[in-house]
Formats: C-alpha cells, structure tokens, sequence
C-alpha cells in the first residue's frame, strides 16, 4: 500500500470524539510522580488497551528510600487533600487545590495557621512566608539556611496571569518537609509592591498532605508483528491534573494510535505489522528507569524508538515549532532523516501548515535514558518547542489542534509499515581522550544523581556556583558522553559545541569527583 492510501486508510478510522474522551478521562488525574493518581491514571490507560483488546503488561513496584531504579533515586510518595489558602494584602487572593492545583507546590507538607509575608532581605525570616522567585534559592537558602515556615513563589518565565508548577521532592524520611504557594506573575507584583510600601502582608494556609508509600510503575501495550524486532513508542503520563499539552497529548496519541492499529488489522485493512510495535507509558524518567530494568531482553530486539512529548498544541496559540530532538551526539544513525522525511509526508498529506525541524540532542524527556550506548536504540523526542503556556494552569484542552494529534497516530500506525529495518543504522562514536589526560569510566549502569540526603553540602554548593556564575550543566548529559571513555575537557566540549551553551567546567569537574568518591566512576 503506498503512503498516502496508508494515511487515507488510517483517516477513516479516527474519531475526534473517541481520541478527547481518552484525553479529558486521563487528564482529570492528578499525574504527579509517586502519587496514587498516577498509578490510578497508568491503571484507566491499562483499561482502554483492554477494551480495545491489545495485550498489555502493567508493572509496578514500591519507592523505598535508598533505593535506586537506573540511578534514579526514589522519593516519598504524596497524598495531598482540599488545602486552601487566603493571602490577605491590598486585595484578598482565595487559593484552593481543589479548584487549582497548581496553586500550591507538589509535595508541600502539612501545615495550617497565619503566618506573615515578607520580602527576601527581611532580618527576620523565620516563621514568615518569604516572597521569592526562584524555587532554588527558596529551598536552598530561606527553607533550609534562615527556616523560613514556606514560600510564595511565582516563575518568571509563565504568563502574567498563569501559575506555573512547581515541585519538592524528598528522597528520605529523614528529609525536611517544605511547603511553598505558587503565585501568578501579576500577584506576586502586587504584594511585592504592598511589601515595599511597608503594608502588612498575612496568609492563612491549611494543607492536608500524607506521604504514604510511593510506587513506580509502567504501562507496556504489544502488537505483535512478523518479526520480533521491534519499534517502540514513549510517552511520560504525568503532570498536574488538567495539563493537556505536557503530556495529555503524547499520551492519549500513544493510546489511541495503539487501538486504532488494532482496530484496523482485526478489520483486516492492513496486514500485521513487519516488527513488533511496542507502547510505553511512563511516570518520565523514573517510569522508564524501571523498564529497562525490566525488559533489557525485550529492549535488546527494538532497533528504533520514538519519544512523544508535547505533541498536539496548536503552534499559533502556543507559539514554538515542531522539532525533532535528534539522537545523542555519542550515537551515529540516520532515524532522524527517516522520521523528519515521513513526518513531512504526513504534513502534507494532513494540510498541515508546519515544517519539521531539527535540534540537537539535549534531553530533558524519556528519550534520554534510551539513548545509553548499551540498549543499542535510536530514539528521537518529537516535540513542540517552545510553549508559553508550559507546566502553567494554561495548558488546556482548548489550546490543542486535532491535526497535530492526528499527526501523531498517522506517524505511530503507518511507521512499521514504512521503516525498513535493515536501513536504520546505529553506530557509537568512540572518543580518543588527549595523551595525558584522565580518562573517565562509568561503573553502575544507569545515570547516577546524587540526593540531599547523600550529600547536602556538596549540592549547595553546586547551586551556589551555578547561581553566581549561571553557566549551563545537564549532568545526565555529560554522563553519556563520558560512557563512551572521554575525559572531562572533551565532554565538556563536545557539551558546548552540540548544545550552544557554555557548560560550567567547575562543576563537572566537581561531579565527576563526587562520583568517584561514590564508587560510581573511576579514573583510567
């Protein structure tokens, strides 16, 4: 069948009505990693590939404290209840998770009483709320160095009337519990002014919050092909309730691509696919960690994969372009080409009146863990890039655009069609580290991050450099490329030639000694 009776044939089985009922049902789940309402949010996926009658594995296992899944620390698991706040200042701002939650920061521990507000330079901080902009510099220092009761923090970078989430994590019970209120650009500058002027500034806060056992998990639906060889789909199912971009989108394309695939091959409109096609959903990073524990063997015949991360916004309303994140600079493949050519296509075939362009590697999604030299896996993230509505309570279903959607599902059901295994090519580009040079080698599996519970000091101190000096560090990054034997100087190069941002070399360097001092890398 040639391509675009492929797509013809695809077209006539999607329904709008069926892709946003999966849509508007997953996101009504508060996704947030190590919550009940991820599980619960993974488990009404688990049962739309069940009624569509696909084969699925859903997998999950508990968070313990110590543990670690792919070099991912685990972190208490979160229950947050009604928790509402008043802030009483030249207005009256009534703030209510239940109507909002992205009003309060994820994980934000149990509190309740009046407490005042103050500015940063204030003498006395302790038992205040601390107005503040950057929520590591309010952990680091009005949380953990001056005790301050909490923080009201706004993002800089959100729309002036938008709150953007904001997340605590905690990796031991032995950890201090914060709590912080996320405030829109334009009310931050309001109290900020009634502050200045010498006005008193008082919230009224009450939060219901446990931290219950955690539990990591995956969702893997199957359509068995001719070949066990594979292709593999990726999409990360969290994020706050009624966030539809980030990653409602990805994900519900995911789903129904996978049940209109069945839909179509029981119908007999196509055959079986030549590979297997696999569907991943995930909470992001840590979700995946836990697969390729899992499934190595499985991993070892998928010989392409595909991230699916903010997929369906409509750009004139969100901004940004579509691009295709291209595979790690350590990998040499042409999958990029292949997808870039058959999205295209598929552009054309939709009306669809955006290009597909090219960036390089930075991670950032689920598409980084795949890119270890080991699994062998080319894995580009297909994403829409930038987003001004981003981890904001703007990213709503309104602001999607079906043809994207439709994109996706098109690119996700005729791709095993289309591919041809033996063209992908996937190679590792090896390192020749300077003569006299330390040459550094990766000995655990996985990325390795440190937590506050290992090492508080040497974490305040890395943000304290990157504060002073705002250089650029991406550690999952510069792991990768040090897997392939480079020594620091090259990585931190090929860092800054690939990404265009200068890396701070102070850091790494630092890193690299943490990780030997942890038995994680050596010197060679």
């Amino acid at each position: 069948m040639k391509e675009r009776d492929l797509y013809s044939e695809i077209m006539r089985f999607l329904r709008e009505e069926e892709y946003y009922t999966i849509l508007a049902n997953f996101i009504s789940y508060h996704r947030i990693q190590g919550t009940d309402e991820m599980q619960k949010a993974l488990l009404f996926l688990k049962d739309v590939l069940d009624e569509a009658g696909i084969y699925n594995e859903y997998h999950e296992e508990e968070m313990i404290a110590g543990k670690r899944t792919y070099g991912f620390p685990y972190f208490r698991g979160y229950k947050v209840y009604a928790s509402r706040a008043i802030i009483r200042f030249s207005d009256t701002l009534k703030l209510d998770f239940q109507l909002n939650p992205h009003a309060f920061i994820q994980r934000s521990r149990k509190i309740k009483g009046n407490f005042k507000v103050i500015l940063p330079h204030s003498r006395e901080i302790s038992k205040s709320f601390v107005l503040c902009k950057d929520l590591r510099r309010g952990i680091y220092k009005y949380l953990y160095e001056k005790n301050a009761e909490g923080i009201l923090l706004y993002s800089k970078d959100a729309p002036q009337d938008a709150r953007k989430k904001a997340q605590f994590w905690y990796y031991s019970n032995a950890e201090k519990l914060l709590c912080g209120v996320v405030l829109t650009p334009i009310e931050w500058e309001k109290i900020n002014n009634d502050l200045k002027s010498g006005k008193k500034v008082v919230i009224e806060i009450e939060t219901a919050a446990e931290f219950p056992s955690a539990y990591n998990a995956y969702l893997l639906g199957i359509i068995e092909g001719e070949e066990k060889a594979g292709i593999l789909y990726v999409a990360h199912a969290c994020h706050a309730r009624g966030e539809a971009n980030d990653n409602g989108s990805g994900t519900a394309s995911v789903v129904y691509a996978a049940s209109v695939m069945k839909r179509m091959i029981d119908s007999g409109i196509i055959p079986k696919p030549p590979y297997t096609v696999y569907f991943l959903l995930v909470p992001e990073m840590w979700g995946s960690g836990l697969f390729i524990e899992k499934k190595r063997d499985l991993l070892e015949r998928v010989f392409a994969g595909l991230n699916f991360d903010m997929v369906g916004s409509d750009l004139i309303k969100t901004g940004g372009k579509v691009f295709l994140e291209d595979v790690h600079g350590i990998i040499k493949s042409n999958i990029t080409d292949i997808y870039q050519k058959i999205l295209l296509q598929i552009h054309e075939f939709l009306e669809y009146p955006f290009g597909v362009f090219r960036r390089p590697f930075e991670g950032g999604s689920d598409h980084l863990l795949f890119q270890d030299p080991s699994l062998k896996i080319p894995m580009p993230m297909l994403i829409h890039w930038p987003d001004r509505f981003y981890h904001t309570d703007k990213d709503v279903v309104s602001n999607l655009d079906t043809k994207a959607i439709w994109r996706n599902i098109l690119m996700m059901v005729a791709l095993p069609y289309l591919l041809d295994r033996k063209k992908v090519k996937f190679s590792i580009k090896r390192v020749t580290p300077a003569k006299g040079k330390k040459t550094v080698k990766i000995v655990k599996q996985g990325v390795y991050i440190p937590t506050m519970e290992e090492d508080i000091n040497i974490r305040l101190r890395w943000y304290k450099i990157l504060e002073k000096k705002r250089g650029y560090v991406n550690f999952m990054n510069f792991l990768y490329y040090l897997k392939t034997g480079s020594d620091i100087e090259s990585a931190i190069s090929r860092i800054k030639r690939e990404t265009g941002k200068i890396p701070d070399r102070e850091v790494y360097e630092e890193y690299v000694e943490y990780l030997v001092k942890k038995s994680v890398a050596e010197y060679v």
